[in-house]
């Protein structure tokens, strides 16, 4: 009797812990839910960057079906581990299949999974996954292959991702410089008629939904509306195709359009004067508005609004609208993020409930949001080396003999030029750590062309310490200029600079008025042996301090005595490149170059 009433008595405590503790999770749940702004967030700049970031950083909220970030596959956590039905089920991070892109023999593109050459499922390529993309169904959300891939690069499978870098046209102008911009959770290489032409972001200038003349740019019959399917699928970006998806219903309705795309609809829905959705991007002293079915765009030229650069290409039958170098007239996209007057972001429908504004209109905020990674750019803290200039040989066939790349050079030679080939001072072999990336090929300003001011005047100070001035790539041929001889040398002095540091010389008297230290420091070797007229290389700065076993690997590995005259010995299992460069011819010592 006594076991059964101390049983009941125990179970009496367990309902109450367990009621207790259930209440106590209920408190919790209401108290997180009160802090969340849903329902009526207002337009308080906290509410409209937290519904944004949170999106972008972390995943969507599954209720919010008409953001175009729904399913949280685009958001940076899934893009690290992968999202499956809208949650983290790997805890592994990068190991994900990603969606691999193709083009086929008539420059379609494609999805090949397997990279047999075939296209695979072409569903892959809707990289907006939202019911409002999709005619009110989520079906491809998750069948789609995990987008954490072990890479950075602004392609499908990093949608978040932008890019701006630079490049050189090869086949016309001289090798001008033309900017590269992938916005943010935009794509436009993936958007391609059959044969490859691009797939403009928006043609009915006029908004009234028929082509008009002039407004079918790449001649393919359509209406472009930025992407080659009227669902929208393949686009984040607001467009016409996209859907409203109520909370609560989804698949079994007839779908409404979540914009006002043509003057007549904006007209019939809202009334005089209001506004068309601005599917062409806005500017200065834009208004489309609709009065009496009309639009009016004030705009002060069609040519280039809406432009995606060099993803649109020239004007395919206007001879006037040629590629601008101006990357600010040449990209034409909606937002200018950074403020580098590049209209860099694209509008995004993230759900973000309607506000009602003064004059009773409701309206619903969008979003734009350029994200870059810096791990892209060179680091020239650890960057590139000087090693070809310490001690790279090569045979020079002419001369039948051994030659060493020149440091001080008054000949014709490039600097980095020698025995018949132009080689970088920045020298990699096994690839193992970070000095052996080469910055040189971030350095591609054309002396003469794109460094500004009088040529003599600029390159002044390294015609006086390396005996002679870059090449003026202005006197080249078009040809030679769109290649790597109009800016090699410069970018080989540049890095000798960033490395060991330069002086400022009076071009009247020879004699240093500053000093500017480089990355190996001892600047006052470069005081001392400029001033005395040294141009041999081992004179100036190089990595770690001259004269000192700064490292204290004096007798690592070397089975006779430092600095023994003939062969040294290594003591080691492993082939090794003490160097870092390959190969090297020297006689005597190889560890006398570290003292």
């Amino acid at each position: 009797m006594i076991v059964v009433v101390l049983l009941g008595m125990l179970a009496i405590l367990g309902f109450l812990f367990y009621t207790f503790a259930a209440q106590e999770r209920s408190n919790s749940e209401y108290y997180a839910n009160a802090g969340k702004i849903i329902d009526d967030p207002g337009l308080s700049a906290d509410a409209l960057m937290d519904h944004a970031l949170q999106q972008l950083i972390v995943g969507t909220d599954p209720r919010l079906k008409n953001s175009a970030l729904y399913g949280s596959r685009l958001s940076m956590l899934g893009n690290t581990f992968g999202v499956q039905n809208h949650r983290i089920t790997d805890l592994s991070a990068f190991n994900g299949p990603g969606i691999n892109v193709a083009f086929d023999g008539s420059g379609n593109v494609i999805v090949d999974q397997n990279r047999d050459g075939t296209a695979d499922n072409p569903n892959f390529l809707a990289i907006n996954t939202s019911p409002a993309a999709n005619n009110l169904n989520d079906q491809f959300g998750d069948n789609f292959p995990q987008l954490d891939v072990g890479y950075t690069y602004p392609d499908i499978n990093t949608p978040f991702l932008a890019y701006l870098g630079w490049t050189r046209n090869r086949t016309a102008g001289g090798g001008q410089v033309r900017t590269v911009l992938i916005p943010s959770f935009h794509r436009p290489q993936l958007n391609r008629t059959a044969g490859g032409n691009p797939v403009f972001l928006w043609e009915d200038l006029n908004y009234n939904g028929v082509i008009d003349a002039g407004e079918d740019r790449n001649g393919n019959g359509l209406l472009d509306q930025g992407t080659v399917n009227s669902a929208g699928n393949r686009s984040l970006r607001a467009h016409p195709g996209h859907v409203y998806v109520p909370a609560s219903q989804q698949g079994n309705s007839a779908p409404v359009s979540r914009y006002i795309s043509t003057a007549a609809d904006a007209l019939a829905l809202l009334g005089n004067e209001k506004h068309v959705f601005p599917f062409l991007p806005m500017y200065d002293g834009y208004a489309p508005t609709a009065g009496s079915g009309a639009v009016n765009l004030n705009r002060p030229d069609t040519r280039w609004i809406g432009h995606q650069g060099l993803w649109d290409g020239p004007h395919p039958t206007d001879t006037n609208l040629v590629n601008p170098a101006n990357a600010s007239i040449y990209y034409q996209l909606d937002v200018d993020n950074d403020g580098d007057g590049i209209r860099d972001g694209v509008w995004l429908d993230l759900d973000f409930p309607a506000q009602e504004l003064a004059d009773g209109t409701l309206v619903v905020p969008m979003f734009s949001m350029t994200v870059y990674d810096l791990s892209a750019l060179f680091d020239l803290n650890s960057h590139g080396n000087i090693q070809n200039l310490l001690f790279a040989n090569k045979f020079d066939t002419s001369s039948s003999s051994w030659m060493r790349m020149p440091f001080y050079n008054t000949s014709s030679a490039q600097f980095g030029q020698y025995a018949g080939t132009r080689t970088f001072v920045s020298s990699s072999s096994l690839g193992v750590h970070a000095g052996e990336v080469n910055p040189c090929w971030g350095f591609t300003a054309r002396p003469g062309m794109e460094s500004g001011g009088t040529f003599s005047t600029v390159f002044q100070q390294y015609q006086l310490f390396f005996g002679n001035a870059p090449v003026d790539s202005s006197t080249l041929t078009p040809a030679q200029q769109a290649t790597a001889l109009a800016w090699f040398e410069t970018a080989n002095m540049e890095l000798a600079f960033l490395k060991m540091g330069r002086p400022e010389v009076n071009s009247g008297t020879g004699v240093i008025s500053d000093l500017h230290p480089g990355l190996y420091g001892e600047e006052h070797r470069i005081a001392e042996k400029f001033s005395s007229g040294a141009n041999n290389i081992f004179d100036y700065p190089r990595p770690g301090q001259t004269n000192v076993d700064d490292n204290g690997d004096v007798n690592d590995g070397i089975r006779y005595a430092a600095r023994q005259v003939g062969t040294t010995w290594l003591d080691v299992n492993q082939p090794v490149d003490l160097a870092g460069i390959g190969s090297v011819t020297a006689s005597g010592n190889l560890k006398a170059y570290d003292q």
